[in-house]
């Protein structure tokens, strides 16, 4: 399992990317309306939530890995479940918006209202993402977890 918690690192950036750029192309799908740009979108929300779920459970396994180091202080731990709760948060919001984009696409209806709504979620994403982000970011930085610092 060691192996699959030093993955986190390399893992988390494809998620941010995929789920980054999915807002931006839902904003553009919305305004152009054009079928191809619509279904490309949907197959770029469904590999960032698959990667998503790979970023969360290797930081889960990183997260035990460093828990049983006895490394960690209370203040790491309480940073580390914050980001894990903001992380998780994140991961289940944009498979929400998955199954709802998928029943529309499978029903082959037009979402109608909920295609703005769409901007809406995808940008409440948006912020989940720097939310989880900046939570990451201040434990690499400010207390080198996950690097040959830290160890």
């Amino acid at each position: 399992m060691n192996f699959l918690a030093n993955l986190h690192p390399l893992i988390i950036h494809f998620p941010i990317a995929l789920l980054t750029l999915y807002v931006a192309l839902e904003i553009v799908s919305q305004i152009f309306n054009k079928k191809f740009l619509i279904n490309f979108t949907h197959v770029i929300l469904l590999v960032g939530v698959i990667s998503g779920i790979g970023a969360v459970l290797t930081g889960n396994l990183e997260f035990q890995q460093l828990t049983e180091s006895g490394k960690l202080t209370l203040t790491h731990i309480e940073i580390i479940s914050n980001h894990e709760y903001y992380a998780t948060l994140t991961l289940w919001y944009f498979f929400a918006i998955l199954i709802l984009k998928t029943y529309f696409y499978l029903k082959k209806k037009n979402a109608g209202l909920f295609n703005y709504l769409f901007i809406i979620f995808a940008l409440g994403g948006f912020y989940l993402i720097i939310k989880t982000a900046k939570i990451g970011g201040r434990l690499v930085y400010e207390y080198g977890i996950g690097t040959n610092l830290f160890n």
